[in-house]
């Protein structure tokens, strides 16, 4: 037997490398101009090594299926908790001098009960908050919060990302428990693509050191823990 060198399923950590990956290619021009191997060429050469492992070792059907849901999640609980942290801070400064009205919607939006754990990625907390925030965001309330000067578009995109979040959510978990057992070649293949790929994400964040948001763009255990629902004891230390 080969001992996986990563945490995470086999359709997890190639997912994860995947959107490092296309991180790495947004970023591309920057990053040549600090590593001069790291041509456009090479980057894309290494996300069709990913997309073969995909399509070779895991099946393409359910696997593709498993990778659209995971990366429309992953683009959506990022979205949605930037925004729920902007209305979120939104209140607190508005009601600071009316503390229980404050703490009234906070809690009638379920920020009190499941805000912490949304923010740290728990994907089934997020969705509970979701479910809670748009059942409280009555007209009413959402007149009150207008007025004080919150932005109508954004309480409405949040409304907006109840049912995709918890539908993706549940696609992912489905696909998850599909995934069938491959073969030593296999986890040779997948060992040497995550080896790759946290060498480069880990050269990457070290470029970005000043610029939080860009590291963890290249962080394979931040990536990792926005792909799982259950939620984490503790943040997963880098991989050495």
């Amino acid at each position: 037997m080969i001992k996986r060198i990563y945490k995470g399923k086999d359709v997890e950590m190639l997912t994860t490398n995947d959107i490092m990956i296309d991180n790495a290619i947004a970023d591309q021009v920057f990053l040549s101009s600090k590593r001069s191997t790291w041509t456009i060429e090479f980057f894309t050469g290494l996300k069709t090594r990913i997309g073969n492992a995909f399509t070779h070792y895991l099946g393409i059907d359910s696997d593709a299926q498993q990778r659209l849901a995971t990366r429309t999640l992953y683009a959506l609980v990022t979205s949605a908790i930037d925004d729920l942290s902007e209305v979120k801070i939104q209140i607190g400064e508005d009601y600071k001098p009316d503390k229980p009205r404050r703490n009234e919607l906070l809690k009638l939006l379920g920020y009190t009960a499941h805000f912490n754990k949304a923010r740290a990625k728990d994907q089934e907390a997020l969705v509970e908050l979701l479910a809670h925030f748009k059942t409280g965001l009555t007209e009413e309330i959402k007149t009150e919060l207008t007025t004080k000067g919150t932005s109508a578009e954004t309480l409405d995109r949040i409304v907006g990302y109840a049912d995709p979040i918890k539908q993706a959510n549940e696609t992912q978990e489905v696909l998850k428990g599909d995934s069938k057992s491959v073969s030593a070649e296999a986890v040779t293949e997948f060992n040497a693509i995550y080896s790759e790929c946290i060498s480069i994400g880990k050269i990457a964040a070290n470029f970005h050191k000043g610029d939080a948001v860009m590291r963890d763009k290249f962080s394979y255990s931040k990536i990792l823990k926005s792909l799982n629902a259950a939620p984490r004891k503790k943040e997963e230390k880098e991989e050495k």
